[in-house]
């Protein structure tokens, strides 16, 4: 695992401490909304193939079924952060004496920070396909590959 990797991981964890501490803090559970749009928005910048394909080759329902599902999803996810923090506060009988906005600050730097870190590429498996259909199209066209 190179550097980039460990940083990357790293960073995914300061992402999920974020709703967890926020829970320990006793936070506002609206702090939750803000959570899930961190996490969504992290799945967005992170894997812009995915929404590219999406984009490009379905209808814009199926964007929005996948959005929602993605979506869907992380809301599980912070969600369950969030109470573990809030369970650990009740195990602990206090709640960490911190502003409730450092640990959307955290989640939110992570957030940047992976970006910086992690630059997502297309697979070379789109690369290869693109490849494909071209050559494809050229046989159509043509009779012969270029």
């Amino acid at each position: 695992m190179d550097l980039r990797s460990k940083l990357y991981s790293l960073l995914a964890a300061m992402l999920y401490a974020g709703p967890l501490l926020a829970g320990l803090t006793g936070a506002p559970e609206a702090l939750v909304a803000v959570f899930v749009g961190i996490f969504t928005l992290w799945i967005v910048v992170m894997r812009p193939a995915i929404w590219k394909a999406i984009s490009t080759e379905g209808t814009p329902v199926a964007l929005a079924l996948h959005l929602g599902s993605v979506t869907l999803l992380q809301s599980l996810l912070v969600v369950l952060c969030f109470a573990m923090g809030r369970g650990v506060a009740v195990l602990m009988g206090a709640t960490l004496d911190i502003p409730a906005i450092l640990p959307v600050l955290l989640s939110a730097a992570a957030l940047v920070a992976a970006r910086l870190v992690w630059q997502p590429q297309t697979s070379r498996d789109d690369c290869f396909l693109d490849e494909a259909i071209q050559t494809r199209n050229d046989i159509a066209r043509d009779g012969a590959p270029r």
